[in-house]
């Protein structure tokens, strides 16, 4: 019985073991310098000024060419990530204000995310290798019911994500640079157009918008100039009154959801394709950036 009993603890201090040294090695590889994903380029951003930060999801990522700025002699961020949420744009607004990266001006983009507070699926598993770091330490504890888990037993939240954070995935940040002559192309374009079907806004507006409201007290209490904005849809968009209530609930907001008639200049419905992202971004620095 006490050989048995030699040989449980054994093989469990084994497991222990290698649980942490598989943990500490995943980690390090997720934080090396080769940045694969915007998460990871947000994550690198450090000690900074921009003449401007965007944040949103797709609408942003597709949408917003940090090239065109470059031409005009201005610096931006496009933070833009599949999929995300407002309470995802306001976790990175944190995190860069966290790592010393100051701007002049913030936009935010805005259309259904208004209404939804819960962190995505994206953010959730990609910023997982960042665990101990304070303020998603923080973050995640307020989230997650279990927090603990994830946070004390190694290996833990890499085993469990292993479809996004996984092995694969520890492979693809040691081969992925998607950085070139050492920038990160922060602008993914769409190219195409596709038949264009019909898209939905909301027709009312949350009675407690609380990522949006977070964001605007967070830019109030750092003086922060924000400008919120609906980026273009095309011609298919059902009537609805969602933006002119954020127009009346927002000052600072722009509405740019009717802009084009070209369904030519969107490769669907709720994204523009290169030409159409090009041509919009020339209209926000026109209307925005001026040297």
């Amino acid at each position: 019985m006490k050989q048995f009993f030699k040989c449980v603890v054994g093989v469990f201090i084994f497991v222990m073991v290698t649980l942490v040294v598989l943990d500490f090695v995943y980690t390090k590889i997720y934080e090396n310098k080769v940045v694969s994903n915007k998460v990871k380029y947000l994550m690198s951003l450090k000690n900074s000024h921009f003449d401007a930060v965007f944040f949103g999801s797709s609408r942003v990522d597709n949408h917003i060419v940090t090239s065109e700025f470059k031409k005009k002699g201005f610096s931006i961020v496009n933070g833009g990530i599949q999929g995300v949420s407002l309470k995802d744009n306001l976790l990175f607004l944190k995190i860069l204000t966290n790592n010393n990266v100051t701007f002049d001006r913030l936009f935010v983009q805005l259309d259904h995310v208004y209404n939804k507070s819960e962190l995505s699926h994206t953010s959730y598993t990609e910023l997982l290798p960042y665990f101990r770091d304070p303020l998603v330490k923080d973050f995640f504890k307020e989230e997650f019911n279990d927090f603990n888990r994830y946070y004390y037993i190694p290996f833990y939240r890499y085993a469990v994500n292993d479809y996004r954070i996984g092995f694969r995935g520890v492979i693809a940040n040691l081969l992925s640079d998607k950085r070139v002559n050492g920038v990160f192309n922060d602008y993914n374009p769409l190219y195409g157009s596709f038949k264009m079907s019909t898209c939905h806004l909301p027709s009312k507006l949350s009675e407690n918008p609380t990522a949006f409201n977070k964001i605007k007290s967070f830019c109030t209490e750092n003086n922060m100039e924000v400008v919120y904005f609906t980026a273009p849809f095309c011609t298919k968009l059902k009537p609805s009154p969602f933006t002119n209530l954020l127009a009346k609930q927002i000052p600072n907001y722009k509405d740019y959801s009717t802009l084009y008639k070209d369904d030519l200049l969107f490769q669907n419905c709720s994204h523009l394709n290169n030409s159409g992202a090009v041509n919009f971004t020339q209209k926000i620095i026109s209307d925005y950036f001026t040297k």
